[in-house]
């Protein structure tokens, strides 16, 4: 069976390396968890992607940018690459966290227990891919080792809106991507995720006094509760049909009938047609009171994840080479959206969920298990330059 990487390369020599430099891996990552990225905020997204530049660029990576209204997107070809990529590490810089949040909540390390936001959500996946070039570096003889690339998203957390003809562009459907979100809990690959569609809503009204005149008014909030509860009728969780009500906002004063309302709707499903069924209800949705205007920004951001044809066997390599690790390596769902979505999505082979264990992602609990950084950095490489390439 022919593999992407020609050398072979044995794998104690592949843990005593990543076992002797824990300490290297440890400050990578506490310096990327050190630095705010909201997604959209220009300035803090090119702030550390020049710094994740200098990281990739001195493992000799090529590195090219590209500029979006929500950040820099970026890509880098390992220096011995030439021609498509078999390879492709994909990664995103933004988190969910607002600018400061780092200096308010700094990452902290507790009986082996790394804390700080977007620890887990991804700078520990983003600390694996240069890990991994570092051990590359590290031996005598690299050319045969395969062809690998990095794709760096701007804006994952909203569904790479911008980054998406990038990643097309980037990521070629002959190529394996490994996305290094967290895996489920228990280490376990994402190989199906859910569909994700995320929607801003702002009802427009008219406003009068609440108690002489309100028959003139015509109340967005009221809108607002309808559209809820019949948006909350798709709920089906046999399906895998999910509708959360995230933000909202509206009104101005309680003797006042509301002239505004804005909310969000986060959307969950796993299979194509109930997504599109949904998207359809949310757009098409009539009030009882016409007065109403709605109008709409989103949609559907993520279709579902769905295993590729002939990815069982690319699965049970991987979880051999895991259980040979220690790992149990489950083949998992996950609720989330991720850019493995879009990925599988025009044909890519994708494995998801190959970053560090952990918990409460987008939480304040947020953590990643150091004792897991060294184990998942043996996982990523071993798998990395021992996939088949059929």
């Amino acid at each position: 069976m022919p593999f992407f990487c020609d050398v072979k390369v044995n794998s104690l020599d592949i843990i005593d390396f990543f076992k002797e430099h824990e300490q290297e891996w440890i400050e990578i990552l506490l310096e990327l968890s050190s630095m705010d990225t909201p997604t959209g905020d220009i300035e803090c997204n090119h702030d550390f992607i020049e710094r994740y530049k200098e990281l990739l660029t001195a493992e000799g990576l090529i590195c090219r940018e590209y500029d979006s209204s929500r950040g820099i997107h970026l890509a880098a070809d390992w220096k011995t690459s030439e021609g498509d990529p078999d390879v492709v590490f994909v990664v995103h810089s933004d988190t969910v966290w607002p600018k400061g949040e780092c200096e308010r909540r700094p990452p902290c390390i507790k009986e082996g227990v790394l804390y700080g936001p977007g620890t887990l959500d991804m700078r520990a996946g983003l600390t694996l891919v240069v890990a991994f070039f570092r051990f590359l570096n590290s031996l005598e003889k690299q050319d045969g080792l395969g062809r690998f690339r990095v794709f760096v998203s701007a804006d994952e957390e909203d569904g790479s809106i911008t980054a998406k003809p990038f990643l097309k562009k980037e990521v070629p459907s002959s190529a394996v991507a490994l996305v290094l979100e967290p895996p489920v809990s228990g280490g376990g690959l994402k190989v199906r995720r859910k569909g994700v569609g995320i929607y801003k809503i702002n009802l427009k009204g008219k406003a009068s006094h609440a108690g002489i005149n309100p028959e003139e008014g015509a109340s967005a909030v009221d809108a607002m509760v309808e559209m809820v509860h019949e948006v909350h009728r798709l709920r089906n969780p046999e399906r895998g049909v999910t509708i959360n009500v995230g933000s909202v906002h509206a009104g101005t004063a309680s003797n006042v009938i509301a002239d505004r309302a804005e909310f969000t709707i986060d959307l969950r499903f796993r299979e194509t047609e109930d997504g599109e069924k949904a998207d359809t209800f949310i757009r098409e949705i009539e009030f009882k009171d016409q007065r109403i205007q709605m109008e709409l920004e989103g949609g559907i951001v993520f279709p579902p994840m769905i295993p590729q044809s002939g990815m069982e066997s690319m699965i049970q390599k991987v979880q051999k080479i895991g259980s040979e690790l220690g790992f149990q390596l489950e083949a998992s769902e996950s609720g989330g959206g991720s850019d493995g979505c879009f990925l599988s999505s025009y044909g890519v082979r994708t494995l998801d969920g190959l970053g560090v264990e952990g918990e409460g992602a987008h939480s304040l609990t947020e953590h990643v298990d150091l004792t897991k950084l060294v184990p998942r950095c043996c996982l990523l490489t071993q798998v990395a330059l021992m996939l088949p390439k059929n």
